[in-house]
């Protein structure tokens, strides 16, 4: 025969080796209300646990508890999960208190508990003592008498018509309850508010002294002393220890409500739980089953946010679909450590803000945030509750299970760490305390509130072969506190939720390797161009390292580095827009914050770079040496008449033209900026920004105040693209072609003006614009050049090119250092920078152009001598200083560098047509271009607005073009020895 022990003690072991295996994997659970009659509904395990037939229990009216059924009287004792039951012989029966076990009433038919009928008293009886007026049966006794209660028991303060001894109103073992006294040497009597007192003995309570620091609560402005702690902690400590599962919570309440504040230098509620930490992997447990799961074991965050029991529950990212959403379920308690119920939610479970029926803010990949101002009032009237938070998980075979969330409140010591081994995890979470720092029972306002400021869900999703699967959530949490004298003001706090979304695997260092990469290649590319330029500057063919080449090569590398910031960042952005909308198995998720700080940093350093760039663009093309050369000849009159001079108004009109389109762009500006506004915010493409993998085109709620960087770079990026594609296909190849081409119609005008375009952009280097008229002569009537179209259409006259017999009219030039050294002889009576005052040619009401008054001489001297000079030069009639025209090779138009040597003759290299236009915003257009995309990402990303990122773009593409124009007219006025006043 099987003892009762034994039984007992396999009822115990299968019970602890329950607790271990559920620790190890998803927790089985039950809802309240679904157990069988002969079973409890057990709080810790979230399960129905069965009432001991063979210990005579039962389940209380509740359900969450067993008590002695009818048969059975209750054993006196101390503490214990459950009472201890015996039952009564078959001849005898409880007692109508359960206390005793009395005979059998044979010769009565039934056992109805006395009437109420009052009872007269002559004179009171003594103490402890009662007034017996009526029998067992009923009836009025004859004789009325004084009873003195037996031991255990006290005489009812109420008496009514019958009088009754009560047990004594007092949690102690036997002997010492005998008297319904405590004893004062041996115990100390607790008196918790609206509980029984307990009598306990002064042994039990030497972890628990009576100290002013007991109760003592330290927030972030003072320390309080709080009147719940004072009343209750130690008497439910001491009944947690021997077994009260509601003693246990309300402990754990207190723990959680001082934010797991465990202070070595005294008692606290946490100390309860210090040596019960456990965690999915290992259940630890320690100490009674009464206890709640408070703390998962130090040094185990990494280890519990890397487990994957959560292998069984697959996630999709279909819309309006059940496993596209995360369900959270919460254990919520009353802050006396009462089980309120299991409640069904998401993130109102987690916010006190405000939120829609369909914002539930945690939809798979999707990211969340909310934020709200809350009023203190409000804060004041919410009850306190508290509640552990699981993961709720519907296997394939459609069982549910519950999975523990854990929680980092960044508030406790070591949790603002970087390193995850130094967190503390928890299990029990509030969103309001405005109980902990009342001070007495009347305080209607609590010296501080505590409050959930921040609340931060992180989902790290797997990839690969394991897509749709998840890691364990983390919730992260701020706490902060309101002061009376903000209660008082009914101040507003602000209080935010969020949920963000990771992959396992994060692209961050793949995006930092190529960056660093490209940018890599971007310098070397830098240091190519520099020692080309060197070259061209006539440094020693480029053989020498100073401080100008360093400054050059710094200069010339913010260009390409730029450009592979951009192109890196950009790559990323749109593979994340491409790969996150629109799937339903999920593999690529929005990037974590490391990442989008990354693209922010890169996106931003590629605009000031690029910033960089333009001003040195802007420089140098202000400061080019510029001559346009007269092919006209004076005609020769009859004697004695002199020959008529050539008039200058040819050369003033290129050199206005010139003026005109130095600072044209190739595209419109604002035709882009309009355009890419009107796609993103009229048509309402930048909703297609919204953190869910669905595409947009109106204003989404149910995703709260979020908005994903990444994709809002991705999005605008991918729409100033397009739009600059679609504006440049246009322009190259209808507008150019059909309408109007700037650069074009320049060389048509110089051709029909019989002028050429010498320009030096650098020392040894420069281009050439080849504008001899083919018929001779452009200073005639209108008839006359009328013909010399006609005769040139017809092909009937000799063509424009430099070469005779071809088309080439522009040219890349390679100049020998003499030929620049006779330039300078010629114009050094004109050099501004030289000689005294009374010498310069510039007044100084004339700064930016050469002062004609008194000098027209010397200036048309000048002028006389460099036409001359250049005409023959490129008629080949200089014998010391000639040239040639040759094809650049592959390499040397991949490079842009000359590698043939010029220093004895020029070389002129034949070009596309427009390679002068380097010195032009128009030929300029790609270093504008990403300019502008660069600076409107980068708005985009300081400003989170389209329209003002467009609005800023806008104005520094106008500051460039009137800075242009500025400076490209002195320049022209300077280098040209054209009167300023004639530039329109």
């Amino acid at each position: 025969m099987i003892s009762p022990l034994f039984l007992s003690a396999l009822l115990f072991s299968l019970s602890f080796f329950r607790i271990f295996v559920d620790a190890e994997e998803l927790i089985k659970f039950a809802e309240i209300g679904t157990c069988l009659p002969d079973e409890f509904y057990n709080v810790n395990l979230l399960q129905c646990s069965k009432c001991s037939h063979l210990a005579n229990l039962v389940p209380t009216e509740d359900g969450f508890s067993c008590q002695c059924n009818a048969a059975s009287v209750i054993v006196p004792t101390v503490g214990g999960e459950f009472p201890r039951c015996q039952k009564c012989p078959e001849d005898h029966e409880p007692s109508f208190d359960q206390r005793e076990c009395v005979p059998c009433a044979n010769l009565v038919t039934t056992t109805e508990e006395p009437n109420s009928t009052a009872v007269s008293l002559c004179a009171s009886c003594p103490a402890n003592h009662i007034s017996v007026s009526t029998e067992w049966s009923g009836l009025l006794s004859q004789t009325p008498r004084c009873v003195a209660c037996a031991p255990g028991f006290k005489a009812r303060e109420n008496l009514g018509a019958f009088g009754l001894c009560e047990p004594c109103n007092l949690r102690s073992s036997l002997d010492v309850s005998a008297n319904c006294s405590c004893p004062v040497k041996s115990h100390e009597l607790l008196r918790p508010p609206d509980e029984p007192p307990l009598c306990v003995p002064k042994s039990s309570l030497v972890n628990w002294p009576v100290t002013e620091k007991l109760a003592q609560v330290q927030f972030d402005t003072e320390t309080v002393t709080s009147q719940l702690i004072k009343d209750r902690l130690r008497p439910s400590a001491i009944l947690c220890q021997l077994g009260n599962r509601t003693a246990c919570q309300f402990v754990a309440n207190l723990c959680a409500l001082n934010l797991y504040n465990d202070d070595d230098s005294g008692p606290s509620a946490c100390k309860t739980f210090r040596d019960a930490k456990r965690t999915l992997a290992g259940a630890v447990v320690s100490g009674t089953e009464a206890r709640p799961w408070l703390l998962y074991g130090d040094g185990d965050a990494p280890s519990v946010l890397a487990k994957r029991k959560l292998s069984p529950l697959k996630f999709t990212l279909t819309r309006n679909s059940n496993s596209s959403v995360l369900h959270l379920r919460a254990v919520k308690f009353s802050i006396e450590g009462k089980l309120i119920g299991l409640e069904s939610g998401g993130a109102s479970l987690l916010t006190l803000c405000p939120l829609d029926e369909e914002e539930q803010g945690l939809r798979f990949g999707a990211k969340y945030q909310i934020s709200c101002l809350v009023s203190a009032r409000k804060f004041l009237s919410q009850t306190t509750t508290l509640q552990d938070l699981y993961l709720e998980a519907t296997l394939a075979d459609g069982s549910e299970k519950l999975y523990p969330i854990p929680l980092l409140i960044r508030n406790m010591r070591g949790n603002d760490a970087v390193d995850s081994a130094n967190w503390q995890f928890v299990r029990r979470m509030f969103l309001v305390d405005n109980e902990l720092a009342r001070t007495s029972k009347e305080n209607k306002i609590p010296r501080i509130i505590r409050y959930l400021k921040s609340c931060k869900v992180k989902v790290t999703a797997q990839s690969h072969e394991n897509a749709g699967q998840i890691l364990p959530p983390l919730i992260e949490l701020t706490y902060a506190e309101i002061n009376q004298g903000q209660i008082e003001e009914n101040s507003a706090l602000k209080v935010s939720f969020e949920v963000t979304w990771e992959m396992e695997k994060t692209p961050t260092y793949s995006v930092q390797v190529s960056a660093a990469v490209l940018g890599s290649a971007g310098i070397v590319w830098a240091g190519i161009a520099a020692w080309s330029q060197s070259r061209r500057d006539g440094r020693a063919q480029g053989a020498t390292i100073d401080l100008l080449t360093l400054v050059r090569l710094l200069l010339l590398a913010c260009g390409p580095v730029a450009n592979a910031f951009l192109l890196v960042s950009g790559v990323s952005g749109l593979l994340t827009l491409l790969l996150y909308k629109g799937q339903s198995v999920p593999h690529t998720l929005l990037p974590t914050e490391e990442h989008e700080t990354l693209l922010r940093d890169l996106v931003i350093s590629a605009a000031a770079l690029k910033l960089v760039e333009v001003l040195h663009l802007l420089w140098m093309q202000t400061k080019v040496d510029l001559f346009f050369m007269d092919w006209e000849r004076p005609k020769i009159a009859s004697l004695p008449t002199p020959s008529n001079p050539v008039s200058i108004w040819r050369t003033y009109l290129v050199a206005n033209e010139w003026n005109e389109i130095q600072a044209t762009r190739r595209t419109s500006v604002a035709f882009q900026l309009l355009a890419t506004t009107f796609l993103l915010q009229i048509i309402g493409i930048e909703h297609w920004a919204t953190p869910d993998p669905d595409l947009h085109t109106s204003v989404q709620r149910n995703f709260g105040e979020g908005k994903s960087l990444a994709l809002r770079f991705a999005v605008g990026l991918l729409v100033y693209i397009v739009v600059y594609a679609a504006q440049w296909i246009f322009i190259t190849g209808f507008f150019e072609r059909y309408v109007s081409n700037c650069v074009q119609q320049f060389i048509d005008l110089c051709s029909v003006a019989n002028i050429s375009v010498f320009i030096m952009s650098h020392e040894n280097y420069g281009y050439y614009l080849h504008g001899r008229s083919a018929h001779g002569s452009a200073d005639t009537d209108m008839q006359t050049l009328g013909e010399q179209l006609k005769r040139e259409q017809e092909d009937l006259c000799a063509h424009r090119g430099l070469v005779p017999g071809c088309e080439q009219q522009t040219f890349e030039m390679a100049v020998p250092p003499k030929m620049r050294a006779f330039s300078r002889r010629v114009t050094a009576p004109l050099d501004t920078s030289a000689g005294h005052r009374s010498r310069r040619l510039m007044s100084s009401s004339t700064k930016n152009g050469v002062h004609w008054q008194g000098n027209a001489d010397r200036i048309a001297q000048a002028y006389d001598t460099m036409n001359k000079f250049l005409a023959a030069f490129f008629q080949h009639a200089i014998r010391e200083l000639d040239y040639e025209i040759k094809e650049k090779a592959f390499l040397e138009k991949l490079l842009d560098i000359e590698l043939a040597d010029s220093t004895d003759k020029a070389i002129l290299y034949a070009d596309d047509g427009s390679s002068f236009d380097r010195v032009l915003f128009h030929g300029a257009e790609f270093t504008l271009f990403s300019f502008d995309l660069a600076l409107f990402c980068c708005s985009e990303m300081i400003f989170a607005d389209f329209l003002l990122a467009a609005i800023t773009t806008a104005l520094a593409a106008k500051t460039l073009i009137v800075l242009r124009q500025i400076g490209g007219r002195n320049n022209v006025a300077r280098k040209t020895l054209v009167d300023e006043r004639f530039l329109i």
